[in-house]
């Protein structure tokens, strides 16, 4: 039984969680959190991965500018 699920998985390959941008240049990003309002941090994590970060270093970024400021 534990065999035939670790081929079943073997079958799926590798998955892409993050669509990336396709086109443009290498860019610089400053983040900031808004003064008024909570952070959009998934929303920022995914933007950031989407444009070559890994989405671990995304969210490490995310999370430190929460703390930092």
């Amino acid at each position: 039984m534990a065999s035939s699920l670790r081929a079943r998985f073997a079958q799926l390959g590798p998955i892409q969680a993050v669509s990336r941008v396709s086109s443009g240049s290498p860019a610089v990003f400053v983040l900031r959190p808004a003064a008024n309002r909570r952070p959009a941090t998934v929303d920022g994590a995914l933007a950031l991965a989407r444009r070559g970060m890994t989405l671990l270093r995304a969210s490490r970024a995310i999370e430190e500018m929460i703390e930092t400021g």
